[in-house]
């Protein structure tokens, strides 16, 4: 379930220039997680996530008869909560389970474009970000801090149809491509801990309902 608001604002001089803010709440309710090595499944456990994003704009934005884009430079944050349990090592259940936070502040920039037809309108984006500071905290470590950074591939397209002047009704696919960078090894002791290397991919459909006022 995604949930979202945006403002804009237009100066008034300059009005193919805008800034704005965009905010998205994303609730992961329940999915299954699988860990594999060499082709063989180890692990799989449930996982529920909420995810929420901060995004700061500034802009150009111009139109013509049948087109529309804009591009922008934007920074932000990015806060992920991921829970797991009901954890199945090589078929045995193991008690218990793992909350791990990330917050994840990022800078970069994207572009947005459509052509129109009508009420109806073929409509795209990319944005890239980069990470500049990152941390990410595991509930097995609750003393250990982890830092990180790393980048974020963001790309979408679909069909948009304008139900009313403030409303309008959207079907489309979006993928992301997450990628954060081992942290450094912390110690203590006997003990070490690491943040490893990851690689996230997200392809998702979209309906999206969208009022503005």
């Amino acid at each position: 379930i995604l949930l979202g608001v945006s403002g804009e604002y237009s100066f008034s001089e300059l009005t193919n220039f805008y800034t704005g803010i965009t905010t998205d709440w994303a609730f992961g309710l329940k999915d299954n997680e699988t860990t594999k090595k060499d082709g063989i499944q180890i692990q799989s456990n449930d996982m529920k996530i909420f995810s929420q994003f901060y995004d700061f704009r500034f802009g150009y934005k111009n139109s013509g008869r049948d087109y529309y884009y804009r591009l922008y430079a934007a920074g932000g944050w990015d806060g992920i909560h991921i829970k797991r349990d009901e954890f199945a090592l090589q078929g045995e259940i193991v008690p218990g389970g793992i909350k791990e936070d990330f917050s994840l502040w990022r800078t970069g920039a994207g572009a947005g474009f459509g052509y129109t037809l009508g009420n109806w309108a073929l409509d795209g984006r990319i944005a890239y970000a980069y990470y500049i500071s990152g941390e990410v905290k595991n509930s097995s470590f609750p003393q250990y801090t982890f830092d990180t950074n790393g980048s974020c591939l963001d790309m979408g397209a679909g069909i948009a149809r304008k139900i009313t002047d403030k409303s309008s009704f959207y079907i489309g696919v979006s993928y992301t491509l997450l990628e954060l960078n081992e942290s450094e090894i912390i110690r203590s002791g006997l003990l070490q801990a690491v943040f490893p290397q990851s690689r996230t991919e997200i392809l998702t459909g979209v309906v999206n309902l969208s009022y503005s006022f």
